[in-house]
């Protein structure tokens, strides 16, 4: 979920589509996130229709950041 939205901000249908998941699951997942303040959660209304935002915060993006680095520095150190 941080991967896709390091990008740019996703509408919860978006974000569902893009990982692949079910609602239960990506209420968990992005509940768990807010929590962590790794994403910001905006819920408005476009053409008189909820709709839900999602993004990442920089905090959020630090730790995924980092996450790679580490992945990365985890892939360099097999060869």
């Amino acid at each position: 979920m941080l991967a896709s939205l390091s990008t740019s901000p996703l509408t919860y249908n978006q974000l569902k589509k893009v990982c692949q998941v079910q609602d239960g699951v990506m209420t968990f997942h992005t509940t768990k996130l807010q929590e962590a303040k790794f994403i910001e959660i905006a819920k408005s209304f476009v053409n008189n229709k909820p709709q839900t935002m999602y993004s990442i915060t920089e905090l959020g993006r630090q730790e995924f950041l980092n996450f790679v680095a580490i992945l990365n520095e985890s892939i360099s150190n097999e060869d």
